[in-house]
């Protein structure tokens, strides 16, 4: 998998197309709500940054870093938060689309396309109100747009442990599936044995005739394995790659929904890593990475103003939420996730269960499996289309009434769909699992359960649902790009493509 640099690179128009719809949208935003007021505050505190993070830590929130940074933007001038901005929301879908093609051929006019159709989504497809609410509001795209774009970065030194775990585990599948069928198979034929033993005198005959090698070619041979051993299996990046990564993850932990996602992301990859005994295909730094990362996630969330904000905003509008239970805040989380694939993340994932439905039939995985994704695909459009009939009450899920009996069998409609569609794409659409696209959609649907423990959240749920739904732009595309590959040539047969040897990655990024 190759560097962002490269990436862009390559594909060098069409980033150049969605950079300069990403400036012009976001130059055209004036300040808004609390933009005024942080620059106010920090005004008030005589531009001391260590004054006002201070402050802002012991009253109001553990967000310092982002926050820090946007006011130390701010404090320069408004035009370059805007610029920041365009050029973050554009970088953050070169991420998305890097992700996407993660263990595919390389394809430009694949990836060109794919760029400007995630450009597409979302400045077009994504509703105002979200988009109003996270980036083209200043205060809140340093968190939601940037600590997006940090949270993808930082994840890139994990991608090869999800190449290395689909290919040991089907390795391990077509072995069985071997040694079942091995005892069925004819011996070889006797001229088989003739020629194998031909081949191997030749072989031989041929070495005694070859002239040795350089002492040059010695001496580089040598080097290439002190420098293979020296550097491990996949190649260390520069200094200020290194640098950039743990910026990045900094960054990340410094915001709930993305510290939060890249702890849990990360650490399911080093457990793959570990069951499939595939360690030392995730490269040492990334360990270091992901527990600095870890430790600075629960360092920010225990600031004294996540309490403070936590009874000022939560309790307001949910005096009851301390007599809550984890079960009965874990129902909560569930109820909002089934509210918000029904409205702010509907459109998604209804495109998503079609896609998966569609690939169940186009590569003929049988009559229980198409059955089985024709569920998911029913319901959303059941949603879609039968919002004025009785049967709308067997989808909708109301978070205030969640214990109601109407709502129990909704919940579980709701919940099976998800199940479903996470199931049939984490088996794959061919011989290999597929881990990456399964992640982000479990990850995608999982942040809506964050609310039912973080209710701050709760009253801006058109900004919650903003990360849910960029990430399932990664599934969505690459399921995409299956199905178009499918029906272009025509076999049911068809597999993806296998993945990539990952070595390489930050050479010349």
């Amino acid at each position: 998998m190759r560097s962002p640099l490269k990436f862009i690179r390559k594909n060098l128009l069409a980033f150049a197309i969605v950079l300069a719809i990403s400036l012009t949208a976001n130059l055209a935003q004036p300040l808004r709500m609390d933009d005024a007021t942080f620059l106010r505050t920090f005004t008030f505190h005589g531009h001391d940054l260590w004054a006002w993070a201070q402050e802002y830590w012991i009253t109001w929130s553990g967000r310092v870093v982002p926050h820090g940074i946007f006011l130390l933007l701010l404090s320069f001038s408004v035009g370059l938060v805007d610029i920041m901005n365009g050029i973050l929301t554009a970088f953050s879908l070169v991420l998305t689309c890097i992700w996407v093609f993660s263990g595919k051929e390389d394809d430009t006019r694949a990836e060109s396309l794919i760029l400007v159709f995630l450009a597409v989504c979302l400045y077009i497809l994504t509703p105002t109100d979200i988009l109003d609410v996270t980036i083209f509001w200043k205060t809140a795209s340093v968190l939601y747009v940037w600590a997006f774009c940090a949270m993808l970065y930082a994840l890139l030194p994990f991608t090869p442990i999800l190449s290395n775990a689909e290919n040991e585990i089907s390795a391990v599948s077509s072995d069985k599936s071997v040694k079942r069928h091995g005892e069925t198979q004819q011996p070889p034929l006797k001229g088989m044995k003739v020629s194998a033993a031909s081949s191997e005198k030749s072989v031989k005959r041929h070495a005694m005739t070859q002239q040795p090698p350089l002492t040059g070619m010695k001496v580089s041979a040598e080097s290439s394995d002190r420098s293979v051993s020296k550097r491990g299996k996949y190649d260390i990046p520069s200094w200020a790659v290194m640098v950039l990564l743990a910026l990045s993850s900094i960054y990340c932990a410094g915001f709930e929904p993305s510290g939060s996602f890249y702890f849990v992301f990360g650490g399911i990859l080093i457990a793959l890593a570990f069951l499939t005994g595939s360690l030392r295909s995730i490269p040492r730094y990334a360990y270091l990475l992901w527990f600095l990362t870890t430790a600075a996630f629960f360092f920010f969330l225990s600031a004294p103003g996540n309490m403070v904000r936590f009874r000022e905003e939560a309790l307001f509008w949910f005096p009851n939420y301390g007599l809550l239970g984890f079960t009965d805040k874990l129902l909560l989380g569930t109820a909002y996730t089934l509210g918000a694939c029904l409205h702010e993340i509907y459109l998604p994932v209804l495109v998503l269960s079609v896609i998966v439905f569609l690939l169940m039939v186009a590569h003929r995985r049988g009559i229980l499996l198409t059955l089985t994704a024709a569920f998911p695909m029913l319901y959303y459009g059941l949603y879609l289309f039968a919002k004025d009939s009785p049967a709308y009450a067997f989808v909708y899920n109301d978070v205030y009434g969640f214990y109601t009996s109407a709502n129990w069998f909704a919940t579980f409609l709701g919940m099976f769909a998800i199940i479903v569609t996470a199931f049939l794409i984490f088996i794959g659409i061919g011989d290999e699992l597929d881990f990456k696209n399964a992640l982000f959609y479990c990850g995608a649907v999982a942040e809506q359960v964050v609310m039912g423990f973080t209710p701050t959240v709760a009253v801006s749920i058109s900004r919650s649902s903003f990360f849910s739904r960029e990430l399932l732009m990664i599934p969505i595309c690459a399921l995409l790009l299956e199905l178009v590959r499918s029906l272009r040539t025509g076999s049911g047969n068809s597999t993806r493509i296998s993945h990539k040897d990952n070595r390489g990655y930050y050479e010349n990024s």
